[in-house]
């Protein structure tokens, strides 16, 4: 649960963030401070939720809706530590 919403979800594609820079043309500033000012999934820019969408091959629904959860996984991780959260997800 250590890893931020944005790079969770490419993660999980076998992509990087230089992925969806050099694919989809996306500033590298952009992406990195989504993740080191610990923005919102909410805050994020449509462009971002678009070049997501286009580089998974997601509908932008999909791609927002796996961002937000990875975002509650994440901030709960912080709340109450990574090895309850882990149990809580074992448990579904």
């Amino acid at each position: 649960m250590k890893k931020y919403p944005l790079e969770r979800l490419l993660q999980e594609y076998n992509y990087s963030m230089l992925d969806l820079e050099r694919e989809e043309g996306l500033k590298s500033s952009t992406l990195y401070n989504l993740k080191y000012r610990n923005d919102s999934v909410t805050d994020y820019k449509l462009e971002v939720i678009i070049a997501l969408s286009s580089l998974l091959n997601l509908s932008l629904d999909d791609v927002f809706a796996k961002l937000c959860r990875y975002e509650v996984e994440y901030e709960l991780s912080q709340l109450i530590g990574e090895n309850e959260m882990n149990e809580l997800i074992e448990r579904g």
